[in-house]
């Protein structure tokens, strides 16, 4: 008896799953409008352009087919990985694209664009780099820079929305460094900076304000400083320059070129 009723259970549970999965697959579950949300950069037209060919198909043979095993968390949070990668690629501006699908048949897009942070120097070329090193977006060098400028590095190739090499510069890395430390301290209104030689990393605030910040040692004190000492009547009509190599205190230079 205790045979029998295990099979029983066996063969009810195996058409249960028989009759999910039809149900899954079936044209119930297929994609018939797309939409995107959480976007600002890109308009959700060029979005939605992008996701029109999963119109039609079945969202969990989309889900399926799309989520490799060295990815199945994907799986579990039924976003296809492929898709949203190859959205990516295609969007180099997009720092995540999470995908979902509701009973109306509507695939969504959710996604969080990345922030320009770098305009780094590039031969004929402006390099546009946001804050995580992710190439976004290349422009000639006699367009007016949408991003502080970076100068004095070298990048070794570049691809659009890939991360720029490990290999480059240890300039690079500086530079990258006080970008993440000015977003922390809130220090706005820098326009450019250069890194080519590291012990002596200068900062300007146009028209003619330099900033030379010397060794990258102490670095977030001296931005902080550097902060109060803006927020204090010094901005870019300043003419001259704000030095911190010279000891603990900085000192102001004024009528100096300040390297530039």
């Amino acid at each position: 008896m205790k045979k029998n009723k295990t099979i029983k259970i066996l063969i009810i549970v195996l058409v249960v799953l028989i009759l999910t999965v039809v149900i899954l697959m079936s044209p119930l579950f297929m994609v018939k409008k797309t939409a995107v949300k959480g976007n600002r950069y890109y308009e959700s037209e060029t979005v939605v352009t992008e996701l029109e060919k999963y119109k039609g198909q079945n969202y969990w043979s989309l889900l399926l087919k799309n989520t490799p095993f060295a990815h199945l968390g994907h799986f579990f949070t039924f976003s296809p990985y492929n898709s949203e990668a190859e959205l990516k690629d295609k969007l180099p501006f997009l720092k995540t694209a999470d995908f979902s699908y509701s009973l109306d048949g509507t695939l969504t897009v959710s996604v969080t664009e990345r922030t320009a942070g770098l305009s780094i120097k590039d031969g004929e070329n402006f390099i546009l780099v946001d804050e995580d090193g992710y190439v976004i977006d290349t422009f000639p060098k006699d367009e007016t820079p949408t991003a502080m400028i970076l100068e004095g590095v070298e990048t070794e190739g570049y691809t659009k929305g890939k991360k720029l090499s490990k290999n480059s510069s240890v300039g690079l890395s500086i530079a990258m460094r006080i970008m993440d430390l000015m977003e922390q301290v809130e220090l706005e209104g820098i326009n450019k900076i250069n890194v080519e030689d590291t012990d002596e990393i200068w900062m300007y605030i146009e028209p003619s304000l330099s900033i030379k910040l010397g060794t990258p040692e102490e670095i977030g004190v001296k931005l902080a400083t550097l902060k109060e000492i803006l927020n204090s009547g010094y901005n870019g009509e300043s003419d001259g320059i704000i030095d911190f190599s010279v000891g603990k205190k900085p000192i102001f230079h004024s009528n100096k070129s300040g390297g530039n």
